[in-house]
């Protein structure tokens, strides 16, 4: 009995120390990665596309997060951006006026509205004037959070409508316009589009058929010159990462179910299934470190702005200077 848990010991420790080992390798090789990419930065930058100031870039979705962020830098190196907006009028769009120059351009779009989308891409158009519309930046889009069972049908529909419809949408108008230049259709996609997560079954449906969509599409372009690349940000400080929003939406659809459906999950549900947060000081210290929208900006930029395999600092301190910029 006892050289039985003997053995059985000296398994369990077997097993134990092979899976730390393992763990340990993970850890090193996403390290190596990460030093890997840092490397390639600062030996191996990337260089300015020429005629910056010729080559329009529109982007859906920049009321806020990725889409503003990005409209400020492309601005900054300048680009003449056009930021679609879901309230032209609304903080977001003033606040993003008041803060680019006069290049930036801010348009009324809702990529659900087949209308104003026509009326977007006519004005880009219209106002061309020599120079081309040379990216789209598909980045407008929603999250809705539930179980699959308890969201209603009507969530599943406004995720796809904003998050997959739109964006086909948006592309096919904007197409003839990029063929012609030659340029890039860049889509903000996610991890879940890849690897699902519970709660998160209609968002992560809707970057799941975005991923397809863009994977077809960059076959059938890459006879017209176009580049089609999707992006995929995970946990970054965004609107759509708001703890509040999560459980608002949570709620919401839990409220539309049957009562009977509402009873086997259990009436209190809803405060079971909490976003957890760390309070006070160390919930400001848990959002310093994770990344930060400004990060993630570098790699939109990089490929809307960029020439890839050359040797130039990505950042011309006195080009920026004779632009302009700053």
């Amino acid at each position: 009995m006892i050289g039985y848990l003997s053995e059985a010991c000296g398994l369990a420790w077997w097993c134990w120390s092979w899976s730390c080992q393992l763990v340990g390798a993970a850890a090193l090789l996403g390290l190596a990665a990460w030093l890997l990419t840092i490397a390639l930065d600062l030996f191996h930058p990337l260089r300015l596309v020429d005629r910056l100031h010729q080559r329009v870039v529109l982007i859906t979705g920049c009321d806020s997060g990725f889409g503003a962020g990005l409209a400020r830098r492309l601005d900054a190196l300048g680009v003449p951006v056009v930021a679609g907006c879901l309230f032209p009028e609304g903080p977001g769009a003033k606040q993003l006026v008041q803060q680019c120059s006069s290049r930036l351009r801010v348009l009324p779009l809702d990529v659900t509205s087949e209308q104003q989308v026509r009326d977007a891409v006519s004005s880009i158009r219209d106002s061309l004037d020599g120079r081309e519309l040379w990216a789209l930046v598909n980045n407008a889009g929603v999250l809705e959070a539930g179980e699959a069972e308890l969201a209603p049908p009507e969530a599943f529909e406004r995720t796809l409508a904003v998050n997959a419809v739109g964006v086909v949408r948006v592309t096919q108008a904007c197409l003839p316009l990029i063929r012609q230049a030659k340029g890039r259709i860049v889509t903000v996609a996610s991890p879940l589009g890849r690897t699902a997560m519970p709660i998160l079954s209609p968002y992560c449906m809707s970057k799941s058929a975005v991923i397809s969509y863009c994977d077809a599409l960059r076959v059938e372009m890459k006879k017209w010159g176009v580049s089609v690349c999707t992006v995929e940000p995970s946990s970054y400080m965004s609107g759509l990462n708001n703890p509040d929003h999560f459980k608002t939406t949570v709620s919401k659809n839990f409220q539309t179910c049957p009562l009977s459906v509402r009873e086997a999950y259990g009436l209190d549900y809803e405060d079971k299934c909490t976003v957890w947060r760390i309070p006070g000081l160390w919930e400001r210290v848990f959002y310093v470190i994770l990344p930060q929208l400004p990060y993630y900006i570098k790699d939109f930029t990089n490929y809307l702005a960029f020439q890839w395999g050359n040797t130039v600092s990505p950042y011309p301190k006195s080009t920026e200077k004779q632009n302009g910029t700053h």
